[in-house]
Parts: C-alpha cells; sequence; structure tokens
C-alpha cells in the first residue's frame, strides 16, 4: 500500500526551487534580489511562462487550441483583477 504525499509549504517551496534550478539556472540564482514573501510567486509565474512559450512554439497542439488557451488565460486575468499595464 503506497501512502499519500503530504505536501507542506516547506516542501512545496523545495520542489519549487528544485524545479527551477533544472529549468533555468540564471532564472533562478537572479530570485535572490526578489522580496522573499513573493519569491515563489514569481517562481510559479516565470515556470507559467516558459510552458506557454513552449506550448506556442510546438507543431503538437493545433494553432485553434493554443488561441482558446490564450481566450482563457485573458478571461482568468480579467476575472482575477490582474492589471497588466
Amino acid at each position: 500500500m503506497q501512502s499519500a504525499s503530504v505536501h507542506t509549504p516547506s516542501n512545496k517551496a523545495t520542489l519549487l526551487r528544485d524545479l527551477l534550478k533544472q529549468v533555468s539556472r540564471l532564472f533562478y540564482t537572479t530570485l535572490v534580489v526578489v522580496p522573499a514573501n513573493v519569491r515563489d510567486q514569481v517562481g510559479l509565474a516565470y515556470l507559467f511562462a516558459r510552458a506557454a512559450d513552449t506550448i506556442a512554439d510546438t507543431e503538437l497542439i493545433s494553432h485553434a487550441l493554443v488561441g482558446q488557451i490564450g481566450t482563457h488565460r485573458a478571461w482568468c486575468v480579467h476575472r482575477s483583477g490582474w492589471r497588466t499595464r
């Protein structure tokens, strides 16, 4: 029987740091200048942007689906109240 993995804030932060180190060591090293209380959010935003860029660049996903993803993203940004300007 497998035990469920427990995701505590500290091991989530460790997982995020490890992933950032693997994906972009240069970006990871610049996070030291970001205030600690928003560092995880900035790291997650970076990983999201990298994933979105990979999706946009791939030929495996139709351009129509990429457009739908963009529309959904815009809706989420609007609903969140995030200002893009």
